[in-house]
């Protein structure tokens, strides 16, 4: 199986996030705030779920999506953290390239979903061990 990076000359600029469920939203964001520096970035956005907390600005910083780990903090779109479904590691390509990879995706047979995020662009799939992976591409800077 050919790699992304040979088939579609596309380079995959790093690990953008990592989504992971947290009890206490509010304790969540002080902590990824004051002890590893990360800011919030594209607050109200998603209806607040997730909350994105980036190193730096989006397209050049590494983070956290903090998702509420229980049913009665779901945002007013119904988005929370199942389990198995939004709990997941992304990496970040340019713009440019984002139809590429999923085109090479779907050579590879692999079932794939896209999500328009509004500030991104996104396609989740699972590797063999059924581990969901996000590539995205950002459409603009943090407003």
């Amino acid at each position: 199986m050919a790699a992304i990076r040979k088939q579609t000359d596309q380079t995959i600029l790093g690990l953008d996030h990592v989504a992971i469920a947290v009890r206490d939203m509010a304790r969540a964001k002080a902590f990824y705030e004051q002890v590893l520096g990360l800011k919030e970035t594209f607050p109200g956005h998603w209806d607040g779920v997730p909350v994105l907390m980036l190193s730096d600005e989006p397209g050049r910083g590494t983070g956290v999506a903090l998702y509420p780990e229980h049913a009665d903090e779901v945002s007013p779109d119904g988005h929370v953290a199942p389990p198995d479904e939004d709990r997941h590691f992304a990496f970040r390509v340019p713009i440019e390239q984002f139809e590429n990879v999923c085109n090479h995706l779907k050579q590879h047979g692999l079932m794939h979903e896209v999500r328009n995020h509004n500030v991104s662009v996104s396609v989740y799939f699972e590797d063999p061990d059924d581990n969901r992976i996000e590539i995205t591409a950002y459409r603009v800077s943090q407003a």
